[in-house]
């Protein structure tokens, strides 16, 4: 079971991009990689298609917890406004950081 519950949202830490443009997330909460929706390989990679491995990894960081992607990658990814009153995620445009509609 998701170590946070069933329709729990996995939570990763946008840490800015590399020197291909690409997005870097640090995952640190929920299933993340492991084998959960349905995947046969690694969760979330089956899920966006992020194979091999070895394409999508940040240098010297465990392949496991952290991973890069293309903009075009990282339709999945919302960010999470932290509002005490209101735990509604907010849709952000991943290029410019505007709410969307």
């Amino acid at each position: 079971m998701h170590p946070g519950g069933p329709f729990e949202p996995d939570i990763f830490e946008y840490l800015g991009r590399d020197d291909d443009d690409w997005l870097m997330f640090r995952h640190d909460f929920g299933t993340g990689f492991g084998d959960y929706y349905g995947a046969t390989n690694g969760g979330m990679r089956d899920v966006i298609n992020a194979w091999p491995m070895s394409e999508y990894e940040i240098p010297g960081k465990d392949v496991y917890t952290f991973i890069r992607l293309p903009i075009s990658m990282c339709w999945a990814f919302r960010l999470m406004e932290d509002d005490d009153e209101d735990d509604e995620m907010l849709q952000t445009d991943v290029q410019t950081g505007a709410p969307v509609a």
